[in-house]
């Protein structure tokens, strides 16, 4: 635990660290706090690494070979923005927010291959209702203390999702 700081730079009671019943991890952003986690997982933090690494390697192998034989038109930016958009997909919320801010950069790539990136703000993927619902009822219930379920907190909602966005 790590001591909280009041306005006046005070140090103040210790504070509370709450974290994911499952993993471990922090639940609230503080440094300390994570580089205290990942310190003791220098595993965690490797096989993270060999996961972007081979998710992206057939990506930046194939705009090395693009670049090699002097593949340059357009043709062969949307596709490789297609690979793109897979890649950071599958690698999650930090990569899809990658990929969104270069979607609005005509100074680094065509306008067909923006168009293709621009999916990743309009078509991000959903995950199931079933997950959303637990995760809901989980957080929920944490707060109030006691299992809570939807019927408890909405007078009615929709079973499934009107539109996915990634925050």
């Amino acid at each position: 635990d790590h001591e909280a700081e009041d306005i006046d730079g005070l140090a103040s009671a210790p504070a509370v660290v709450r974290l994911d019943e499952e993993t471990g991890l922090p639940l609230d952003y503080s440094v300390p706090d994570l580089t205290a986690f990942f310190e003791a997982r220098p595993l965690l933090q490797f096989a993270r690494i060999l996961q972007i690494v081979g998710m992206t390697y057939p990506l930046l192998f194939g705009i090395f070979w693009d670049w090699l034989t002097n593949r340059r038109d357009i043709d062969a930016q949307v596709e490789r923005a297609t690979q793109f958009n897979g890649v950071v997909t599958t690698l999650g919320p930090f990569f899809i927010k990658l990929g969104q801010a270069l979607s609005i950069r005509p100074d680094l790539l065509a306008s067909r291959a923006m168009v293709e990136l621009q999916k990743l703000c309009d078509e991000v993927p959903a995950y199931s209702t079933e997950a959303a619902m637990e995760t809901m009822r989980k957080e929920l219930s944490k707060k109030q203390g006691r299992l809570v379920i939807e019927e408890d907190i909405f007078d009615w909602i929709t079973p499934e999702p009107v539109a996915a966005a990634s925050l």
